[in-house]
């Protein structure tokens, strides 16, 4: 089986991705998405990742992780997500 094979995203857990206008958070980003993950894509500058953010289920945040009210203002916009499966 290929790690490639979105059949694997079965619960589509959701990643949270700091810096995702440039470098590693950019590419670990559009990796992500290709697999079908929900994703938060996060960036100091939003406009920048709007490309990104268009290549699946995502949802764009403004985060600089230097500034704690930014934390906490990302944290306090990231939806809460419910587990996929029940418990009896």
């Amino acid at each position: 089986m290929s790690i490639d094979d979105k059949s694997l995203v079965i619960e589509r857990p959701v990643w949270l991705i700091t810096g995702c206008s440039s470098g590693f958070g950019h590419e670990l980003a559009k990796q992500v998405l290709g697999l079908g993950y929900r994703t938060v894509v996060t960036a100091r500058n939003p406009s920048k990742v709007s490309a990104l953010a268009a290549l699946g289920d995502s949802l764009v945040l403004k985060l600089d992780v230097t500034d704690p009210a930014q934390i906490a203002a990302a944290v306090a916009g990231v939806p809460k997500v419910e587990s996929a499966t029940a418990t009896e």
